[in-house]
């Protein structure tokens, strides 16, 4: 009995001391790690995004170090996307690093950011990022309208134009699978948008003032829109001069089809 109590003593102690090493070992695993994930951003002025990483001093690790960002899309591999040479010193608390991932549209971008000195991983991490939809439809090659369905079930919108020019029209023709009729009193219901629009037609079509372009329109429009109404978006990009003479030209048009129409009345009434 005696030497079953000391054999089981042995055993307890053997445990606990793997227990401990065990634990120690997780604990300097964890503070090897000394780099943190910071955020996943869209770049409006590129067809990137911007991934943001903070390195952070560890007495354990000094001089160079090799900062790779590696991305899998769909379950592609892209590597080498941001390589970059840190130096790492005492007197680093915390530098941030910037890397720019492509844009490839709908589905999973997992993140994968490594850091190697002396050809050895010293720290590693691992991120996801899901994009619910971004559709591009290119309608020219001065313009593009793209889709995103963000939270809520809205669909934010992106118009781009890409030329220089001056004193610009900015006209969208919008489904009425997507938006039935458009007025004044709901506008601000259904669609969102720090530029503001004019509604051309109830039907809908709305027009954006540009003084000077290239440059973006967004907009959300206050539902989740399908991938076969995103297609019927029509946009359309006039001069202000020649849309105004095209304005002028329709009402007079209108002017003259009432004259024709009230003219045969009036000389039937007199007679």
């Amino acid at each position: 009995m005696k030497f079953n109590k000391f054999i089981n003593t042995i055993l307890f102690l053997l445990f606990f001391q793997i227990f401990l090493v065990n634990s120690t070992d997780i604990l300097t695993l964890k503070s090897d790690n000394f780099f943190n994930y910071l955020n996943f951003e869209e770049n409006t002025n590129s067809s990137n995004y911007i991934v943001s990483y903070e390195i952070l001093y560890n007495k354990n690790i000094e001089g160079n170090i090799d900062f790779n960002l590696e991305l899998i899309y769909n379950d592609n591999l892209k590597k080498n996307l941001c390589v970059q040479n840190l130096e790492i010193n005492n007197n680093l608390i915390f530098k941030k690093v910037n890397c720019n991932i492509p844009k490839l549209g709908s589905g999973n971008y997992l993140l994968k950011a490594i850091l190697i000195k002396d050809k050895k991983i010293v720290g590693a991490l691992e991120n996801s990022y899901t994009i619910n939809s971004i559709i591009v439809k290119e309608n020219n090659s001065n313009s593009q309208i793209s889709f995103e369905e963000i939270e809520g079930n809205k669909t934010r919108i992106t118009i781009e134009i890409l030329e220089e020019g001056k004193n610009l029209i900015v006209l969208t023709k919008i489904p009425k699978e997507v938006i039935e009729n458009l007025n004044e009193d709901n506008k601000n219901s259904l669609i969102e948008t720090q530029l503001d629009y004019e509604i051309i037609e109830s039907d809908p079509v709305i027009a954006w003032n540009i003084e000077n372009s290239p440059t973006k329109i967004n907009y959300t429009i206050n539902k989740k829109i399908e991938e076969k109404d995103m297609k019927n978006f029509k946009l359309e990009i006039k001069d202000t001069q020649n849309f105004q003479i095209f304005k002028y030209l329709i009402f007079f048009l209108i002017f003259i089809i009432l004259i024709l129409i009230i003219k045969p009345i009036i000389f039937k009434s007199k007679r």
